[in-house]
């Protein structure tokens, strides 16, 4: 059969450049279903949390996702990433045109 092995396709997904799709990865995410939407924005905020990038690389180019959906905190992905230390995350959200700015949470201070 044609199938690829397992890391062959991740390697692919992590080289996979998605350099201003955020646009386009909303346009498709809109197109679906509310409780698709809710399961695809929780594997986003899980996926900044771990910093999977290879995940969220699938989610721009598979079904979409809104890079920019708030979480029920008003906390975004960036954020999300952000507080996890998770930079090559961001990096990509970045890349994709996310507004890493965009939160209505408010970040905690910055310990000493």
């Amino acid at each position: 059969g044609g199938d690829v092995p397992a890391p062959v396709t991740r390697a692919r997904e992590l080289d996979a450049d998605v350099s201003g799709t955020a646009d386009q990865a909303r346009q498709n995410f809109a197109r679906l279903s509310d409780k698709i939407r809710t399961r695809i924005t929780d594997a986003l905020f899980a996926a900044a949390r771990r910093g999977d990038v290879a995940r969220l690389k699938r989610m721009l180019i598979g079904d979409g996702c809104d890079v920019d959906a708030l979480d029920e905190q008003g906390g975004s992905a960036a954020l999300a990433a952000w507080l996890a230390g998770q930079a090559a995350f961001l990096d990509v959200l970045r890349a994709t045109g996310a507004d890493l700015g965009r939160s209505s949470a408010v970040a905690p201070p910055r310990g000493d």
